[in-house]
């Protein structure tokens, strides 16, 4: 291909179209029946569930779905530092690459920082909007750098969000926490698996389990303790005995996906 020819073509195609991807309707807008559904006031059921448990935004609304393709314009595509504007057609790019080759919808979206902690603070923000989000490479680096775990112990860290549950006579809690980055999360697991057997007798828990969830990659790694809890893990999600790691591919929400599985080992 020659490399000249195919980027007049490109300038050509944005003059032409504008925009590479957009957005389509998936429900019918035919009438007012249609409109008073999709809107007011029929909207207001969907939005009072997901009030209830906000883990129903990924089935209830486009957010399943959707990732968002962001950068701070720093470092795009070998072009170096070019600005969040700059970014915005790469961006877009990777955005029809998801919906082409998975059929996953997503949003490109450039910050027009190169503050640390605003660009955090930003990305955070959006959390609830998308199921996944897709960081340039120096974007990362950014997150990871600014992780609000820093300096807190283990016990802080197995806490900091964790729910508690009990099956017939067997009391349990699941910690979670997110990162965009492997190497924070081994880090984290570096500092917490030592502490767990204290943590559980500590709290007076029978079992105790921590989701180290890629927010990028969609898996969670899960460490434990307590009598029988790898074996139930083991049971729950058809994992071979002699596994070193604990990896659950696709496995996010402690709420509809771990909790349930385990739930339903401990009752058998």
């Amino acid at each position: 291909m020659n490399t000249d020819q195919l980027k007049k073509e490109a300038l050509e195609l944005r003059h032409a179209k504008h925009q590479v991807i957009k957005t389509a309707l998936n429900a019918n807008m035919e009438n007012a029946h249609d409109l008073a559904t999709v809107y007011t006031p029929g909207v207001s059921a969907p939005c009072l569930e997901i009030k209830k448990d906000e883990d129903l935004s990924l089935t209830l609304t486009w957010r399943g779905n959707v990732v968002a393709v962001i950068s701070d314009g720093t470092r795009v595509l070998g072009l170096g530092d070019i600005g969040a504007a700059a970014a915005m057609p790469v961006m877009e790019g990777k955005s029809a690459l998801y919906k082409r080759f998975g059929n996953i919808d997503a949003i490109p979206i450039v910050i027009n920082t190169k503050d640390k902690d605003e660009f955090i603070h930003t990305v955070q923000l959006l959390e609830k909007s998308f199921a996944g989000i897709n960081l340039e490479e120096q974007a990362q680096a950014m997150f990871k750098a600014g992780s609000s775990l820093a300096g807190k112990t283990a016990e802080d860290i197995c806490f900091q969000d964790f729910k508690q549950f009990t099956v017939n006579d067997t009391v349990f809690g699941v910690g979670q926490v997110n990162s965009m980055s492997e190497e924070e999360l081994e880090e984290i697991k570096a500092t917490v698996l030592p502490e767990m057997e204290k943590t559980r007798q500590n709290h007076s828990l029978d079992m105790i389990f921590f989701m180290l969830t890629n927010i990028i990659a969609e898996s969670s790694e899960l460490i434990c303790s307590g009598n029988e809890a790898r074996e139930k893990i083991i049971g729950a999600y058809d994992l071979e005995d002699n596994a070193q790691k604990l990896m659950l591919k696709g496995v996010v929400s402690r709420k509809k996906q771990l909790v349930p599985a385990l739930v339903s080992a401990l009752q058998q």
